[in-house]
C-alpha cells in the first residue's frame, strides 16, 4: 500500500511540473513545413531572399535556398527555430534516405534531414552526394 501511495504522489508531482511548464510558456515549436522554413529564413537573415526549401520528413529541420545560390539551415530547437546561413565551409552529404548538413559551427554541427524523395540539384551547391 505504501508503494502505491508513493507512486501516486510521484505521478501527481510530474503532472504538476508539466502543468507548470505549460503555464510558463514552455512548449515545443510548431511543425516545420516549407512555407514556415522560408518565412523563418527570411526573418532571421537580412537580404536572404528565400526561394525554395527542402524539409525533413519529421518536420524538425530544413535546408533553404536563397537568392544568389545562398543556403541556410532552419532547425527546430525547443519552442523556436534556429536559422544559420551556410558558409563555404559547410558540407552537405547524402546518407541513405536523407542528407547530413555539417555547418562546421558550434551549436549546430551536424543536422540530419530524413527525406521522402531525392533532393533537388541545388541542395549540393558544389558538393557531391557521398
Amino acid at each position: 500500500m505504501a508503494g502505491f501511495v508513493q507512486l501516486l504522489g510521484s505521478a501527481g508531482a510530474v503532472a504538476l511540473l508539466v502543468a507548470l511548464a505549460f503555464a510558463m510558456g514552455f512548449r515545443t515549436a510548431p511543425w516545420l513545413d516549407a512555407a514556415r522554413a522560408l518565412e523563418e529564413a527570411d526573418a532571421a537573415l537580412v537580404g536572404f531572399g528565400a526561394e525554395a526549401a527542402l524539409v525533413s520528413a519529421d518536420g524538425t529541420a530544413a535546408l533553404v535556398r536563397g537568392g544568389n545560390g545562398a543556403r541556410a539551415l532552419v532547425v527546430r530547437r525547443g519552442d523556436r527555430f534556429v536559422v544559420r546561413r551556410l558558409g563555404a565551409e559547410a558540407r552537405v552529404t547524402g546518407c541513405g534516405d536523407g542528407l547530413i548538413v555539417d555547418c562546421r559551427e558550434t551549436g549546430l554541427r551536424r543536422v540530419r534531414l530524413a527525406l521522402d524523395a531525392p533532393p533537388p540539384a541545388w541542395t549540393w551547391a558544389g558538393h557531391r552526394a557521398a
